[in-house]
């Protein structure tokens, strides 16, 4: 199979992602304790493009960065492409402290 609908696919749903993530705030306190970090979660697309077994897979540390990152990822993505059963995909997002500057 050509590999490049789904390389294709995994940049769309990576670009979803990463505008979700943009939109992403934490809770004034938390800005102000310094809260920042990396989130890394993983999840099963399958072929109707649900998302399904989301889970974190390496924590921040923080429990509402965690979550925030959770909730990142939606639902649902596009389906997958033709021939595609499903689909593991791993993120790590990056939280960086508007407060304190970029890492």
């Amino acid at each position: 199979m050509d590999p490049g609908p789904l390389r294709d696919y995994i940049a769309s749903i990576e670009q979803i992602l990463a505008a979700r993530w943009e939109q992403s705030e934490l809770s004034i306190r938390q800005r102000a304790m310094g809260v920042q970090g990396y989130v890394k979660v993983a999840y099963v697309i399958d072929a109707n493009g649900r998302v399904r077994d989301l889970r974190v897979e390496r924590s921040s540390g923080v429990a509402d960065l965690d979550l925030l990152a959770l909730h990142t990822v939606p639902a649902r993505f596009p389906r997958l492409p033709a021939g595609e059963a499903s689909l593991v995909h791993r993120v790590t997002l990056t939280y960086d402290n508007p407060l304190l500057g970029r890492r």
